[in-house]
């Protein structure tokens, strides 16, 4: 089964947003003033939430669903450990 080419751009941004939220944490351990990281951080928070909701938009009702889903799941194991 073949994906459409907006699920596998959809699927892409996503992977691309996790992957500037990650490059988020090494970014203060490059060898940049206070001010360069500061400019940094600020581009990959940025580029990082366009990608996701390029992806969301994309992606449709699927994807939220998917999301809401797995939202409810872990509040719930959040609850059942209290």
């Amino acid at each position: 089964m073949r994906l459409p080419i907006k699920h596998v751009i959809g699927y892409a941004l996503l992977a691309i947003s996790a992957g500037l939220w990650l490059a988020i944490f090494v970014v203060p351990f490059l060898d940049l003033s206070g001010g360069r990281i500061a400019i940094v951080i600020t581009v990959l928070v940025v580029v990082a939430e366009v990608a996701f909701l390029l992806a969301v938009l994309l992606l449709g009702k699927t994807i939220i669903q998917k999301m809401k889903d797995g939202l409810q799941k872990a509040k719930a194991e959040l609850a059942r450990k209290d």
